[in-house]
């Protein structure tokens, strides 16, 4: 593939697509979709680092909404918070 972004062989493209249907349920869209480093970082092993797993405080979940954006207009920490409560309790 020399036109491709990636310097890897077809084979490697479809060893790679195959990993992410078998193991991480990917369709072929989103196995497009995602970069080398989401691929990556979705194939490795989980984090065992007690701090990996600490929670994100309010003024950081707040930083990561206004630097990765779902919409036009990102929502508040609170409103994130208020919306995943409200999914907990009803579980």
């Amino acid at each position: 593939m020399s036109s491709g972004r990636f310097a890897m062989a077809d084979r490697d493209y479809l060893a790679l697509l195959g990993l992410a249907a078998r193991l991480l349920g990917w369709s072929p869209t989103a196995f497009w979709a995602a970069t080398p480093r989401e691929l990556a970082a979705a194939l490795s092993p989980p984090v065992t680092d007690a701090s990996a797993t600490t929670p994100l405080s309010r003024d950081e979940l707040a930083a990561l909404v206004r630097r990765f954006p779902d919409h036009k207009r990102a929502p508040t920490a609170a409103s994130v918070i208020s919306d995943q409560s409200s999914v907990i309790s009803h579980q």
